[in-house]
């Protein structure tokens, strides 16, 4: 096990009251992580009383105030809740001088992942936004994680157990309350040690939960039939009944319902997304409205695949649709990166405020060792100058006079080349974990760069649909920016249309306004003859292939396509 304290920041005026942050990880063959979940206890070590308890956070961390006039010497102590002691660990620390506690446990660890399922009896619940999945150990709650609309979780670091003691319960959405009797669905499991090391084991469950009851309708002299309940759906959801996936469904709905979707997807242009159903309430996918912002950009995207279909053009593209799966994967990979990048810029941070200090210290024992060597004002000024700007807030040496000082400068002088020591070993800590989160990062950022580049040169069919009322054009194939099939634009009669194109092999579907307009009765007459044979030219696709699309699309729509959506009012 390793312990560092380390003094950080100082104010001129001694405080009553010290704010301790107690930082507890955990490590052994992995990389030190935060550990979410451990009870903390403080302790005033001059009484021998408890003086506070908390539970650390989702960065491992608890704060304490401390009074630093009840004791100068206190301790603070870390446990793994639930029953018998897993491990238990206790460091003692300075009350004025101390800001930072770093406990480090000595104990293998995985993570936990998997989906939450609930049915009411007769449907699952196709969103549980505002749920949570619950992993406990005994009579303690260790770890509370929101669940993903579509109920999916990954824990932070869980230490490993060797026996049936953990169990994983589910908290519904604020609608819903779980039926009784579930404790055959709740099943303790253990966490075995793997060699291999924090890998993650999966302990998907299913529940049964039952509406929150809604008051009865006051009786009335002639009774009437209740109906029976609609089937339960995501708020907000378009539901495409017999569909059994997005693009099958998508090409198939009726214009009511794609004007549905079209509308319902107008007012998610902050990046919300809108679920896509069927009646089973299994979720096919999410769509979003494409922001003004970058509204352009797609426009060229899509120009680029029309380019050869003689008198279509782009108006717009309100739509994008991606099946569960396929963003679910690239939310996944996408985010993984950004907080990989955000943890190693605020790791470079802490360390670059560490070096700080260490400066600060290094500076004030020179300072101190001038004064020793010559004893008088100036260099007194500037030792205890130094030495408060380097953290030591109350030391006999600041009480002192310049002509006193110099008893006590040797105790000082041993202070301040610990306090050095301490934080340089805290240095080393930070830096081993900076390292292992580039190692992270540089993984992170291969396998989305491997997913893009799989995106950008796979081959994949992209099936399109020109639909209007009451015209039904077909669809045609491309492979890797090649016409395969050919529009029947014969019946289409000049206007606004929508083109919808299935990029079926990569999950994506996209909906364009088109204006169809192709001159005179003569011209369009010839063309039209010639697209219903060849449809649009056979030819590479000018400017960017199909991959290079979705590849384009991933980088100008980012992330914000599988934000959940904000709740209403």
């Amino acid at each position: 096990m390793t312990l560092t304290a380390v003094p950080l920041g100082a104010t001129a005026v001694e405080p009553t009251t010290n704010s301790v942050t107690i930082e507890v990880t955990i490590a052994d063959q992995d990389a030190p992580a935060p550990l979410v979940g451990a009870v903390v206890t403080l302790r005033n070590e001059t009484s021998g009383a408890d003086v506070g308890a908390s539970t650390t956070g989702l960065d491992g961390r608890v704060t304490f105030d401390v009074d630093t006039t009840a004791s100068s010497q206190y301790s603070a102590a870390a446990e793994w809740p639930g029953g018998d002691a897993l491990w238990w660990l206790r460091t003692e620390f300075i009350a004025k001088t101390t800001s930072v506690v770093a406990m480090n446990v000595q104990h293998p660890y995985r993570y936990l992942t998997g989906h939450i399922t609930a049915t009411d009896g007769v449907t699952l619940l196709p969103d549980l936004t505002g749920g949570a999945a619950v992993l406990s150990r005994g009579d303690s709650i260790l770890q509370t994680i929101p669940l993903a609309a579509d109920g999916s979780f990954n824990t932070p670091a869980v230490p490993t157990i060797d026996a049936e003691q953990y169990r994983l319960s589910f908290t519904p959405p604020p609608a819903y309350v779980l039926v009784d009797g579930q404790d055959a669905v709740n099943a303790a499991f253990e966490l075995p040690t793997d060699l291999d090391g924090a890998t993650t084991l999966d302990v998907s469950r299913q529940f049964s939960v039952l509406p929150l009851a809604t008051p009865k309708p006051t009786p009335t002299a002639t009774p009437t039939e209740t109906p029976a309940p609609a089937p339960v759906q995501a708020p907000g959801a378009i539901v495409l009944p017999g569909a059994t996936g997005l693009s099958e469904g998508l090409n198939a709905m009726s214009e009511a319902q794609l004007e549905d979707l079209l509308s319902a997807t107008a007012q998610t242009r902050s990046g919300n997304t809108v679920p896509i159903t069927n009646e089973q309430g299994q979720v096919l996918g999410l769509a979003f409205g494409v922001q003004d912002s970058i509204q352009q950009k797609v426009q060229t995207l899509i120009g680029s695949i029309i380019s050869n279909m003689a008198g279509v053009a782009v108006k717009n593209v309100p739509l994008v649709a991606f099946d569960t799966e396929e963003a679910l994967q690239r939310a996944t990979l996408t985010n993984k990166v950004q907080m990989l990048d955000d943890q190693v810029m605020a790791k470079v941070e802490d360390i670059k405020a560490g070096n700080a200090l260490m400066s600060r210290i290094k500076v004030a024992l020179d300072a101190v060792g001038t004064y020793s060597d010559g004893p008088n004002t100036p260099s007194f000024v500037e030792a205890s100058t130094s030495v408060r700007e380097a953290g030591v807030a109350s030391d006999p040496f600041l009480d002192a006079s310049a002509t006193t000082a110099i008893a006590v400068a040797p105790m000082l002088s041993t202070k301040l080349t610990g306090l050095l020591y301490s934080a340089e070993n805290y240095q080393s800590l930070e830096m081993d974990r900076l390292h292992w989160l580039i190692a992270r990062q540089q993984v992170a950022v291969r396998a989305l760069n491997t997913f893009l580049a799989m995106m950008a040169y796979s081959e994949s069919r992209i099936i399109g649909t020109m639909r209007s009322e009451p015209v039904d054009v077909g669809t045609v194939q491309w492979a890797n920016g090649q016409v395969t099939g050919s529009f029947d634009l014969s019946a289409v009669p000049d206007g606004s249309h929508h083109l919808i194109l299935n990029f079926a092999d990569l999950g994506v579907t996209i909906v364009a306004d088109v204006e169809v307009q192709r001159g005179t009765p003569a011209v369009m007459d010839v063309q039209r003859g010639t697209l219903a044979v060849t449809g649009a030219q056979t030819g590479a696709t000018p400017a960017i292939g199909l991959g290079l699309l979705l590849l384009g699309l991933a980088v100008v729509l980012g992330g914000p396509f599988l934000r959940r959506r904000e709740s209403r009012a």
